[in-house]
């Protein structure tokens, strides 16, 4: 009997080393955690604001630049993820006709909210409340924001017009912690037109 005292009370005591340790590990995390949310809240202006700069580019070096954007901001994903991840952005922009996708005028944002939460060891979720207005001369209306969007099936207007569309957009973007701090694991976007103007040129 007393051997058996014995092992219960070991079985007890390290039973509560473990939940001790559980809890510390559970608090330390959640302190890091915290601490990391404004490196990641600035983390993702700065990307929005480089995925502004590079869309009001020529076509051309747009796709040259967003490329170089994933190379900074993007790692590899971890299990399973909805939305863009980096390999399916890179394929896309290795296959996509920048001129058909149309030359922006005019890009103007604005980041209504941005809202940070973990998403397990390591992980973090972000979601943006965005409003971006577009303005060029033909298929603003299907165009699609590299960085943010890939295939997106729409018309594109042709011809000589003035096009201005205001889009407001709900950004998922989810975030892993590596070696050289967090990186975008994968960005889920969808957007409600907001206004659409077409104005026709005089000839």
């Amino acid at each position: 009997m007393k051997r058996f005292g014995k092992r219960v009370n070991r079985g007890l005591v390290l039973a509560a080393v473990i939940l001790i340790g559980l809890i510390v590990f559970i608090q330390v995390d959640q302190y890091q955690f915290k601490s990391s949310k404004p490196e990641i809240e600035q983390m993702t202006r700065d990307y929005l604001g480089k995925v502004k700069q590079n869309n009001t580019m020529e076509p051309e070096e747009c796709v040259k630049e967003t490329k170089l954007l994933l190379t900074q901001y993007w790692g590899e994903k971890n299990g399973i993820t909805m939305g863009i991840t980096r390999n399916s952005m890179e394929n896309y922009l290795e296959s996509v006709n920048a001129d058909e996708n149309g030359k922006l005028d005019e890009y103007i944002d604005r980041i209504e909210s941005i809202e940070v939460k973990k998403n397990g060891p390591g992980a973090a979720s972000v979601k943006v409340e965005y409003e971006v207005t577009l303005k060029g001369s033909e298929r603003v209306s299907s165009y699609r924001i590299y960085g943010v969007e890939t295939n997106w099936y729409g018309y594109g207007g042709t011809g000589t017009e003035d096009t201005s569309e205001s889009r407001r957009y709900e950004i998922k973007i989810q975030l892993a912690q590596k070696n050289d701090g967090w990186k975008i694991t994968s960005i889920d976007s969808s957007y409600e037109t907001v206004e659409s103007t077409t104005e026709q040129q005089e000839s």
